[in-house]
């Protein structure tokens, strides 16, 4: 078995890309809370005000057009993808940018267990090395056992908690860590 990822600086650059990251995200929405077509935000908002379905999923896939993405795919197909935004900032999370901000992470069914998840992880602290933003941030809900457990193993800390954010006891919990490359860096607070 081949995998390979790769490096896409701007997803609506590639209407490949963007095709495949529409199929993906359908296919997988229903394991998200909320669910990916019920939002219209991809990065942040309150998720107990719901947007028209149909409307809302589709300015959420206008936004991640200007995101990043890495794709990965076994032995030639399209098997999972990571967007993020580079060096990106906000003041929910000051202390942690500017930050690779991952803003999405998804494999199709068929192609999980074998590592993908993990190995997106690790490359985006191997693009642009020289420009590479100090810190990694990602958010995920608090009952996304499996993500969470990932990403602890990779290096990543809690570093905030908004309770009941999602629905009652659903926390949003946002993660980072140092970036991975070469440089050797402090967090925020140590």
């Amino acid at each position: 078995m081949t995998i390979d990822i790769e490096y896409f600086p701007l997803i609506g650059d590639s209407p490949v890309i963007h095709n495949f990251m529409r199929t993906l995200l359908l296919s997988v929405s229903n394991e998200f809370v909320p669910p990916l077509t019920d939002r219209s935000v991809s990065y942040e908002k309150n998720f107990l005000e719901r947007e028209d379905p149909v409307e809302g999923f589709e300015m959420y896939m206008m936004q991640k057009m200007s995101e990043s993405c890495l794709v990965a795919s076994i032995d030639g197909t399209k098997a999972g993808l990571m967007t993020f935004k580079r060096h990106f900032g906000a003041d929910w999370i000051t202390e942690w940018c500017p930050c690779n901000y991952i803003v999405t992470v998804g494999v199709f069914p068929k192609f999980r267990r074998h590592g993908l998840t993990k190995l997106m992880y690790d490359q985006i602290g191997q693009i642009d090395v020289a420009v590479q933003p100090e810190f990694d941030v990602v958010r995920t809900w608090s009952t996304n056992d499996a993500h969470i457990a990932l990403l602890v193993s990779i290096g990543f800390a809690e570093v905030q908690r908004l309770k009941d954010h999602r629905g009652d006891g659903i926390d949003t919990v946002y993660f980072s860590r140092v970036n991975t490359t070469e440089l050797v860096r402090t967090p925020p607070g140590t």
